[in-house]
């Protein structure tokens, strides 16, 4: 029993670790921009995120559109507000990494992905410098 109990511990310790790696990779060291923001300004090498408020249950999304010869997109994640009522929203998280200079536009379009006249017409659009 008490080795099970160490092994869970164990476990949980690793599962924590993980978990806090993660954070201060993608989350701590990243510059974050909103939905208020319209200028994304990195250093070449910098990673940064842009989070915008949505609603899953509703099926629209954010879609975003960019250039890849100097932003790559690393992953993206969707969070529910928080609470257990049907249909709440939640927020869109879009962690990109700047490996180069460039300059450009980085635009979000609020859709449903399978609908083939789009339906919203909010777009948010940020410049971005990378020097």
């Amino acid at each position: 029993m008490k080795k099970k109990n160490f092994n869970l511990v164990i476990l949980a310790i690793v599962v924590l670790s993980l978990a806090l790696l993660t954070y201060f990779l993608f989350v701590a060291r990243s510059k974050s921009f909103n939905i208020n923001d319209a200028l994304i300004e990195v250093e070449a090498g910098e990673s940064f995120y842009v989070y915008l408020e949505s609603n899953r249950t509703t099926g629209y999304a954010w879609i975003p559109d960019y250039d890849e010869s100097f932003l790559v997109l690393e992953k993206e994640e969707y969070e529910d507000a928080p609470g257990n009522q049907l249909g709440r929203g939640g927020t869109d998280f879009f962690f990109f990494q700047a490996p180069k200079k460039g300059e450009g536009i980085l635009s979000f379009l609020y859709s449903r992905p399978w609908e083939e006249t789009q339906s919203s017409n909010k777009t948010k659009f940020f410049n971005v410098i990378v020097q």
